[in-house]
């Protein structure tokens, strides 16, 4: 199937409705990550200019490999001062009736949204999604809604009917843990978007997506809403945690951000088990007759739900905000691209000062090669002596000083970086730092 939206007259239909599932998120997952991937790239440079993380092969012997944090820099200013503007106030939410019989609901209404954004760690879980949205170009977030019940004990009094006294008994009840909306950040590489959108984050206009999720069989088995969890486990018994031995798309990128992180492969996965839950159209009798639908797979190959989307309004439980947008474009461009070749500009011009500085501690020498000098003695130490049948024989290379004008340069490269990110100074003056003290990075933290 090259387009799951699209029947191909050619194909004999699937009588199997799962088995038709299976085939159309398949075909989905194939198309979108060829779509995302040059994506998932440019997001994984940027992360690399922020962590100024390099592989080791690349530094060269005795040469200077500086790199300044100037990523680091610009996403942890920007990200709290961007914090400040939505919760300077404290309610990042007002209700504003249209008519004059709607005042009277405007303070209830208010309050009840901020018990929710309370409830759900509203503000936390913000700073997560801005600062994704930064480094990534594009933040991606599911915005469930969530019923949680625990069994407990609670004491009651009650009357004794024999000695009439009030005694304490514990008694088991049922209380509700959260009900409510919840916020949870996906990262950039979890997320399968449509390949045919062109608004930038818009999620709604999208014919599917996918939100990729590693658990446990013991999770799987014990949500009520899946089913051919037998199933499952035969799958993982006979392949392996290996979803379809991978034949559609490949996870490098996966693999990288962990590496970034100092993670090893795999080990901020809850479970073995790879799960895709598609939310999008999905013609069941397979017979082109579309109707949104919720479809979760486990394994590359077991069905655990194939429903119809039970939300009200058939919405997409999932938000995306781009950084930079790109005329028909979903995916945003992240805050360091536009100045990756400036902060390499800075490093290049660090690193050849100290350079210079090595060479003129540690200078190069021009020897005749007859004068019988030990190559071992030409290192600078104390009390240091270089022996030679000639004297004349021998001298110091004077260094070449690339360093001339590079102090002004950097000023200029940083003033270039600031103009590119809008960038307010990370460092306050002592006049103003009671008041910028919560905007910068330690402030908020």
């Amino acid at each position: 199937m090259k387009n799951p939206f699209d029947r191909d007259e050619s194909e004999a239909p699937e009588r199997d409705k799962e088995l038709h599932a299976i085939r159309v998120v398949r075909a989905f997952m194939k198309k979108s990550d060829e779509y995302r991937e040059p994506h998932i790239e440019i997001a994984r440079k940027s992360r690399e200019i922020y962590e100024n993380w390099s592989p080791s092969s690349r530094s060269m012997v005795q040469r200077a490999n500086l790199k300044l944090p100037f990523g680091f820099t610009i996403i942890e200013t920007q990200t709290p001062q961007i914090i400040d503007i939505f919760f300077r106030g404290g309610s990042v939410i007002q209700f504003r009736g249209q008519d004059a019989e709607d005042a009277q609901f405007e303070d209830a209404m208010t309050d009840f949204h901020i018990h929710q954004f309370e409830e759900m760690s509203f503000q936390p879980k913000t700073a997560a999604f801005i600062k994704a949205m930064l480094l990534d170009g594009t933040a991606f977030a599911k915005v469930p809604y969530r019923y949680k019940e625990i069994e407990t004990m609670r004491r009651f009094s009650q009357t004794d009917p024999l000695s009439g006294a009030t005694v304490s008994v514990k008694r088991p009840v049922t209380e509700v843990l959260f009900d409510g909306p919840d916020l949870e950040v996906i990262p950039i590489y979890d997320f399968f978007p449509d390949w045919t959108v062109k608004k930038p984050g818009d999620i709604a206009a999208m014919r599917g997506c996918v939100h990729r999720t590693y658990k446990t069989l013991a999770s799987l088995r014990n949500n009520p809403l899946y089913k051919n969890v037998e199933e499952l486990e035969y799958s993982v018994a006979t392949k392996g945690s290996d979803a379809w031995t991978r034949p559609y798309y490949s996870d490098a990128y996966k693999d990288e951000f962990d590496k970034l992180n100092d993670n090893e492969e795999g080990v901020k996965e809850e479970g073995p088990v790879e799960v895709w839950e598609y939310w999008g159209l999905f013609d069941p009798k397979d017979d082109g007759n579309f109707e949104e639908y919720i479809i979760v797979i486990a394994n590359g190959d077991v069905v655990l739900r194939c429903e119809p989307n039970f939300y009200d309004y058939k919405f997409k439980p999932f938000v995306a905000c781009p950084n930079y947008i790109r005329e028909s474009e979903f995916y945003g461009i992240p805050e360091l691209m536009a100045v990756r070749s400036l902060i390499k500009e800075a490093n290049t011009l660090r690193n050849a000062r100290l350079d210079n500085i090595n060479l003129s501690v540690n200078p190069m020498w021009i020897a005749d090669r007859a004068a019988g000098i030990n190559t071992k003695s030409l290192f600078s130490r104390p009390n240091g002596v270089i022996w030679t049948n000639d004297v004349n024989a021998i001298r110091p290379l004077p260094p070449m000083d690339p360093s001339i004008g590079s102090r002004e340069e950097m000023a200029f490269i940083q003033n270039d970086i600031q103009n590119a990110t809008a960038m307010v100074n990370a460092a306050p003056v002592a006049s103003n730092l009671g008041k910028q003290f919560g905007r910068s990075a330690t402030g908020v933290n």
